[in-house]
């Protein structure tokens, strides 16, 4: 596409893809990109004397990730039903919410299978989710009683209305006889 773009440029002074930005356009430069370590020293010492059984079958991605980060196992964010459970009874736990601590007491039911490490980026992003469906749940339970009275209310209304459409139906199919033919 580059060699198009440019060449149609040159011709015709004109792109043949204004969107599109060619990689010629840029100066090479000594950076590379790549997937590097984001824990700290203490949470790898923690995840270092994880045991990884035989029953751990980790995806070709999950392997890379480990090969990068020089892990038994990759840091991946709360997923499943197991590691919500794992995180709920973790943070109900009493004390000021530590991500970082949260990483490493983490590791001790780390498994491979259900249970993975996890950065404590992760932790405070999911943090932030659980947090969210709590405040929802306590909201719920504080409007139980008026939710019961509007479920009450809409239940007469429904009633109501088909009563008057029941009503309004049969008059006007008693009125509808005709008057007046000729």
């Amino acid at each position: 596409v580059d060699k198009l773009q440019l060449l149609v440029e040159r011709n015709h002074n004109k792109l043949l893809f204004p969107g599109w930005s060619n990689t010629s356009d840029f100066a090479n430069t000594p950076e590379t990109f790549g997937t590097v370590a984001l824990h700290s020293p203490e949470l790898a010492e923690v995840v270092s004397k994880i045991e990884v059984g035989e029953e751990v079958k980790l995806t070709s991605d999950q392997r890379y990730l480990c090969a990068k980060m020089g892990t038994k196992l990759p840091f991946l964010p709360v997923h499943g039903e197991a590691e919500c459970k794992l995180f709920t009874e973790l943070i109900l736990k009493p004390g000021k919410f530590d991500s970082h601590q949260m990483a490493i007491d983490w590791c001790e039911r780390v498994n491979g299978v259900t249970i993975f490490p996890k950065l404590p980026v992760y932790l405070r992003t999911h943090f932030e989710t659980f947090d969210h469906g709590q405040r929802v749940r306590d909201a719920l339970k504080g409007m139980a009683g008026e939710l019961e009275k509007l479920a009450a209310m809409e239940v007469e209304t429904r009633e109501a209305a088909a009563v008057a459409t029941a009503a309004a139906s049969s008059a006007s199919s008693s009125s509808g006889t005709g008057e007046g033919g000729g």
